[in-house]
């Protein structure tokens, strides 16, 4: 079947009353079997919430205040101007802020202390791992939803139910994405996001600009989304070619606030993590000096 002959997925006022039902349905089943299954998985994404809690409270990125719970040979971390950077790319831990901030709000209510202070006090452990699963689970059941919506394009509700929690518990969106605040939940998201509102149709110029946006911001959560910034690229070029320097527009957005930032605190174009001299300092499991 051809892209331009695609249904649109909720076409009726009344179908579409019941198909946001539907969505809820999916949403809950997904969010609840995540945060039910007992595994957490947070290595990579240790520092996320304190570097969040640092964005909030400090206005920075940088994870100076919690020097004290460094550990030697932390392959997470880089030094750098005396300061002390997250290694991995910061976009979750921005896009994790407001919960942070909600979880700050609630926590003394059961531990008799703000969650700044805790971070401050204690080194990564399984009860942060827990609270960090909580917001994985609910990125990455938003993600499956925006899949099912995506699918719907094509097939009937049941089939893009079936295809949605296959996708949803077959894959590593159960192993990984919803376990921990790792990149993958986000990236798949911004990714699924950003066809579905490709192959919407009418297709609306502004909707190719915010397409565009989410393309680019998934590279500044992970940059082997270069890849797909690529061919969606070339897909809006071969078929979209009046809206293609809006699209490039939005795109540019994310990727030149990441040039900024990166020329500001490394001196250089692209982070160290967006470069291949990281496959060094992650091999050799070491922190890296800049």
């Amino acid at each position: 079947m051809a892209l331009e002959s695609f249904p649109r997925p909720f076409p009726g006022q009344t179908e579409k009353k019941v198909n946001v039902l539907w969505l809820a349905v999916v949403f809950i089943a997904v969010f609840f079997v995540y945060i039910l299954c007992p595994v957490t998985t947070s290595t990579d994404s240790r520092w996320t919430f304190y570097i969040s809690m640092s964005m909030l409270r400090e206005h920075n990125a940088d994870l100076d205040e919690y020097a004290h719970l460094m550990e030697d040979r932390d392959f997470r971390v880089i030094y750098l101007d005396g300061h002390i950077y997250s290694y991995f790319p910061l976009a979750v831990p921005l896009v994790s802020v407001p919960y942070v901030w909600l979880v700050d709000q609630v926590f003394d209510l059961r531990y008799s202390t703000d969650l700044e202070t805790y971070l401050i006090d204690h080194f990564p452990n399984n009860r942060l791992g827990k609270i960090e699963k909580l917001v994985a689970s609910f990125i990455s059941a938003v993600a499956v939803v925006v899949f099912f919506m995506l699918v719907s394009l094509q097939l009937d509700r049941l089939r893009a139910t079936l295809l949605a929690f296959i996708f949803a518990f077959s894959t590593p969106m159960l192993s990984t994405s919803s376990r921990a605040l790792w990149q993958h939940g986000l990236s798949v998201l911004c990714l699924t996001t950003a066809l579905w509102m490709m192959l919407q149709r009418p297709r609306n110029k502004w909707r190719l600009f915010f397409a565009g946006a989410l393309l680019g911001f998934s590279y500044a959560v992970r940059p082997t989304n270069s890849l797909s910034v690529f061919f969606l690229t070339l897909y809006i070029l071969l078929n979209h070619r009046k809206a293609l320097l809006l699209y490039l527009t939005g795109l540019s957005i994310p990727i030149a606030i990441l040039v900024f930032d990166s020329l500001q605190v490394y001196h250089y174009i692209l982070p160290p993590y967006y470069l291949p001299q990281r496959f060094v300092c992650l091999l050799r499991q070491k922190p890296c000096y800049l």
